[in-house]
């Protein structure tokens, strides 16, 4: 016979759910914050854009998310290193 789940258990459930979400979002923030302390590091990242799809423009939407977790100086350093790196890849694609 199947054991009846009650509200308290699902409850119990959803915060544990809630709590497991937030503790992902603070893991997110830590490595992004982790991610921009180490510009060099990202260049890599910027770099690898050629090979994994992901759109410049889908940079730009994650350093802007990333502002609000890092600061905005933070972020604008990485703005600046992307556009760089990507100037320098279309120098590359040209020649």
């Amino acid at each position: 016979m199947p054991e009846l789940v009650g509200i308290a258990d699902l409850v119990a459930l959803e915060i544990e759910r809630t709590r497991e979400r937030r503790l992902r979002v603070l893991e997110r923030r830590l490595d992004i914050d982790r991610a921009f302390r180490k510009m060099d590091e990202l260049k890599l990242h910027f770099r690898a854009t050629r090979n994994t799809g992901v759109s410049r423009d889908e940079v730009k939407e994650l350093l802007m998310h990333a502002a609000i977790y890092c600061g905005v100086p933070t972020a604008f350093g990485a703005f600046q290193l992307a556009a760089q790196i990507f100037d320098e890849m279309d120098q590359d694609a040209s020649a």
